[in-house]
């Protein structure tokens, strides 16, 4: 069996590939703003701030997350998107409650 671009010489692969390369650059985030901080809110009304690597201060759930950023002035004009991800957090096995190796949430410029 021979390879699907077997045909191409090496130059011509590498210069497809190059493009490529260009047309993934739009798919990507071109600027990201990590949120550090969140509101932390729990089904019983507790509050609190949580930061990167702090535990959650409550097994009360739903929860609510929520903050407060600003966009910089030079991202004015641009996609702006939240990037949510809670799968970044983890349980700790000695208490049970989640913690926050990351903050699950990154602001980000696409396109």
């Amino acid at each position: 069996m021979t390879p699907r671009n077997s045909a191409l010489t090496l130059k011509q692969q590498l210069d497809r590939l190059t493009n490529r390369l260009h047309e993934l650059a739009g798919w990507r985030d071109h600027a990201q703003l990590p949120i550090q901080e969140v509101k932390f809110s729990d089904v019983t009304g507790k509050t609190s701030t949580l930061a990167v690597g702090q535990g959650w201060p409550s097994r009360a759930f739903p929860v609510s997350l929520t903050f407060s950023i600003s966009i910089p002035p030079e991202w004015a004009g641009q996609c702006v998107m939240l990037h949510a991800d809670p799968g970044a957090r983890r349980w700790s096995s000695s208490t049970g409650v989640p913690s926050a190796d990351s903050i699950p949430f990154t602001v980000t410029t696409c396109c």
